[in-house]
């Protein structure tokens, strides 16, 4: 990482990170994909849920700054699993959104990112039938 990277990931601290994302800010999504490694488990956690809202606003961009952004394997998971605290007991808002989110990647054209989302998300349904 540059020093002018390291400047922007400084300048861009975890509140005013989520507070963009929720605001639906795509910069802040590339910035907190070139900057996830300045926050720590609690806050990357809550980071990725807000990045994942972004999924259903607009699955191509999302998928197409996922593979831009050079996100792959398993640091991708998260991006496309991780929920909303509003769903953690509610088993059936969880599957909803899960499956909403496997249609709106079904639109999309197959990519390694695409069809590595639409399998982790797959994979999430079939734990949450298993609950």
């Amino acid at each position: 990482m540059t020093e002018e990277q390291k400047k922007i990931c400084r300048a861009n601290p975890y509140e005013k990170l989520y507070e963009k994302l929720e605001e639906g800010s795509y910069e802040a999504l590339v910035t907190f994909i070139r900057c996830s490694d300045f926050h720590d488990g609690g806050n990357i956690e809550d980071l990725h849920v807000q990045s994942g809202l972004f999924l259903l606003k607009n699955p191509f961009l999302y998928t197409y700054i996922l593979e831009k952004e050079g996100v792959t394997g398993s640091c991708l998971e998260p991006f496309f699993v991780m929920l909303h605290p509003d769903l953690v007991d509610n088993f059936e808002g969880k599957r909803a959104e899960v499956r909403e989110r496997i249609k709106a990647l079904e639109t999309l054209q197959s990519s390694k990112v695409r069809d590595y989302g639409i399998q982790a998300l797959r994979e999430s349904l079939k734990d949450m039938q298993a609950e």
